[in-house]
């Protein structure tokens, strides 16, 4: 109904590695603001594999909105889909406080 499996295969890896680099993004982040902050986990490499990582995503994700830019935007818009009902339930949550 939505597609064949290679269109659903390119939304969704389009969203994961957004998804991917905003964690990536975040942990580089939280180590520049919270430095003292204990590690249960050390990256190895760290910074360089994070952000090597960072590069090489972006590379693909540009890649994937040149050569199909219908079934990436549509990525992009199912995950936009989503912050209407962010909204809604983080009214609720204000409001609950």
């Amino acid at each position: 109904m939505s597609g064949t499996y290679s269109q659903l295969l390119e939304y969704v890896i389009f969203a994961a590695l957004l998804f991917y680099v905003l964690t990536v993004a975040g942990l580089l982040i939280q180590r520049k603001k919270n430095p003292d902050t204990p590690r249960p986990f050390m990256v190895p490499l760290y910074p360089v594999l994070p952000i090597l990582y960072l590069v090489l995503a972006s590379v693909v994700m540009v890649g994937q909105i040149c050569l199909s830019p219908g079934y990436s935007g549509a990525g992009l818009l199912i995950i936009l889909s989503g912050l209407p009902a962010y909204f809604v339930w983080q009214k609720r949550a204000d409001r609950a406080r």
